[in-house]
Parts: C-alpha cells; sequence; structure tokens
C-alpha cells in the first residue's frame, strides 16, 4: 500500500503488523529520519462497520494521555479516503503474547510473583485511565496480543478498535462476540445479559496476568472444569499462590462478583505485594505453616475444640509447632470460606 507524499511519512522496511483490516509499518519523515513512528493503515476495502471503528480507535486514544495507554501522533479525517493512525514506536517492544507463550524458561514472568504484579498492576493503571477519562472508556478486547511490553517493562495498551464508551453507543452488529473470545468475559458474548463495565477489562485484565505467570493460554468460558489453581500449575511456586486473591474478586462469571473498580484491585494488588515480600504464607499452607517461627511442622490436635485439655469451642481447632513450641488456635470454618471462592474462567 502506498503512503500518499502529501502526509510526508515514509515507509521502513516491511510491515510489522497486519490483521483482518489494517496493517502497521515502521515510518519516519525525510526530515526526522531518526524518529520512528508506527503508521496503521486501514485496508480501503475494509467494509463501514470498520471505518466506523478505526474512527472510534483514533478519536478514544487522542484524549487519553497516560504512559501505560498508546500515544496517538496525528490521524486522519472522516472524509479522507485515506485512513491513517500514527502512533509512538518502541524498538524492542514485544506483546505478552509474544513475550509469555514461548514457554517457561524463556518467558521471564514465569512464576515470578512479584514481576507479574508489577505487569498487572501496569495494565489496571490502563484501565484506570479509561475509567476515569470525561466519557469513561471500556476496551473490550484487552489480551496478551494488545499489550506491549518495551524494553524496560513499562507497558502501552494498544488496539481501541472494540472499545466502547459509556456516553457513546458501542459500534456492534446484533447478535456480535467482541474480544478475543478466551479473554473476553461472558458481557463480550452474543445477547449477554450483562453490561458492559470497567469490571469487563478487569477480568480480561486478569486472565493477561494468569497467563504471564503460568506461560499458558487461559480455558475458554466453555471449559470451566478444565480450570487449574497456582497450586495445581506451579506446585513449586508457593507464593504464587497468594494471587489467588486477585483471581478470585476478578475471574468470575457474574460481574457483581468482580471488583468494579480499579481502586479496589490496586489496593488488593498492594495487599498481595505485602503478602509476598513479608514472606507470609498462601492461605493453601498456612494450616501446616507455624505463624511464629516459620517452619511448616504445625500439627493439629486430634482432640478439636481442645487447647491445653480445655473445651474453647467446637469453632476451633488447636495446633502445635514441633519445632519451637508455639501453641495457637485457629477457626478453619473461615480458612475453608476463604479456599471456597474460587475463580471461574
Amino acid at each position: 500500500m502506498t503512503i500518499p507524499n502529501h502526509l510526508e511519512w515514509k515507509q521502513i522496511g516491511d510491515p510489522i503488523g497486519s490483521g483482518g483490516q489494517g496493517t502497521v509499518y515502521r515510518v519516519s519523515r525525510e526530515s526526522d529520519p531518526e524518529n520512528i513512528r508506527a503508521l496503521k493503515i486501514l485496508n480501503p476495502d475494509a467494509p463501514q462497520q470498520a471505518r466506523e471503528r478505526f474512527r472510534r480507535e483514533m478519536e478514544t486514544v487522542s484524549k487519553i494521555p497516560h504512559p501505560t495507554i498508546i500515544k496517538v501522533i496525528e490521524y486522519s479525517e472522516p472524509q479522507d479516503d485515506f485512513q491513517y493512525l500514527v502512533m509512538e514506536y518502541h524498538k524492542g517492544a514485544k506483546t505478552v503474547e509474544e513475550t509469555c507463550f514461548v514457554g517457561p524458561e524463556s518467558n521471564p514472568y514465569h512464576g515470578n510473583t512479584l514481576k507479574c504484579l508489577d505487569l498487572f498492576e501496569q495494565i489496571i493503571q490502563a484501565i484506570r485511565a479509561c475509567e476515569l477519562a470525561f466519557d469513561p472508556v471500556f476496551h473490550r478486547d484487552i489480551s496478551p496480543k494488545n499489550i506491549l511490553i518495551l524494553p524496560d517493562e513499562s507497558i502501552r495498551l494498544i488496539d481501541f478498535g472494540l472499545c466502547q464508551t459509556e456516553n457513546n453507543t458501542t459500534i456492534t452488529m446484533a447478535g456480535e462476540n467482541v474480544g478475543t473470545r478466551s479473554y473476553a468475559p461472558p458481557e463480550c458474548g452474543a445477547f449477554s445479559p450483562f453490561s458492559i463495565g470497567t469490571h469487563t477489562d478487569i477480568y480480561s485484565a486478569a486472565k493477561v496476568l494468569w497467563s504471564a505467570i503460568t506461560s499458558a493460554r487461559v480455558f475458554d468460558r466453555a471449559f470451566v472444569d478444565e480450570i487449574t489453581s497456582m497450586k495445581n500449575m506451579l506446585p513449586d511456586k508457593v507464593e504464587t499462590w497468594h494471587l489467588r486473591r486477585l483471581f478470585e474478586n476478578t475471574i468470575q462469571e457474574d460481574p457483581a462478583d468482580r471488583y468494579d473498580r480499579t481502586e479496589l484491585v490496586l489496593l488488593e494488588i498492594n495487599e498481595v505485594r505485602h503478602a509476598v515480600n513479608g514472606g507470609f504464607p498462601p492461605l493453601e499452607e498456612i494450616e501446616t505453616r507455624c505463624p511464629s517461627c516459620g517452619q511448616k511442622n504445625a500439627k493439629r490436635d486430634q482432640n478439636d475444640g481442645y487447647v491445653f485439655g480445655i473445651n474453647i469451642s467446637k469453632n476451633f481447632t488447636g495446633y502445635e509447632c514441633k519445632s519451637c513450641g508455639f501453641i495457637f488456635v485457629r477457626r478453619l470454618s473461615t480458612l475453608d470460606e476463604s479456599l471456597g471462592k474460587g475463580p471461574i474462567f
């Protein structure tokens, strides 16, 4: 495809990306050849719906100036025959898909809880920028292919072609599924009874987190029985089990069971980070680890409800650490209730 001369953008090499309706090239101006940008061109034979989505992407991204969202430099006018969008370009940037689906040994995020929390926090910050926009924006297609990781490990959320704003109608055909199916929540499916909101993007972001730390693609929503926990996926990476706290409040079928504001997710990220940095055991391991010396040598009293031979309550269970002698009690019903909240992918 030839770039019109009056735009003064010159193509550099082969395309760096392409999709069903458009192609992305590296470009620069003759007056500033070292300043490389990414130019996204809409295919001239794209249907009207694609043109409308392309226009929506241009207008939306240009109105959300935030470090985690791809920066728009220039774009075409609605009446132009040549529809294009010029964005910032970062040499060496790779998508989460390119970074994490290369096998555990090559994925720098595999089993690394703190590194994954940093990635997840940036994605949530991008969603927060959309949430706090004058006209709130819902991306609707947050997935590994739409998040760029730069060489300095900062991120850029890209491809707002399917976005929906709170006060404008969405560009979606009746009965159409939107987003990357295995990463999209139920409300992105055709004829879903649930509404789109910030909770939609939070759900998808949590699935990206799951993929980053496990090096695996998430299961399609149709295969709920195949879901596996961090304990099963990463049995030797105990600190990753703390992520249960994030998944159980984000990857749920019903939006009412998810966090509906990014502020709540950011608070939970800090809590999980504190637990990991502090060396606290995850709930799955807490019954056997001593809260005093930290050794995994706490033994349960077989006479539930008794401590020092005294019946304190049937609701409590006594424990003694065989390493340091520390004796403590725990209400197991509370622990069981917390562990019973599993994510539904």
